[in-house]
């Protein structure tokens, strides 16, 4: 008898991908947004649109 365990993906949450963007430790990004080493109003060129995005133009 074959037993196949699976486990259940874990979402990516923000946190885990604002940590890839950066190459850092959320804790990390944190600190420096809030020691204004990270611009907070800097806008995020994340590439064309892939689905169903809307657009805020």
């Amino acid at each position: 008898m074959n037993t196949t365990i699976s486990k259940k993906s874990r979402r990516k949450t923000a946190k885990d991908m604002i940590a890839e963007f950066y190459h850092k430790p959320y804790t990390e990004i944190l600190a420096m947004a809030n020691s204004d080493q990270i611009e907070q109003d800097t806008e995020l060129d994340w590439g064309e649109g892939v689905g169903n995005e809307v657009l805020d133009e």
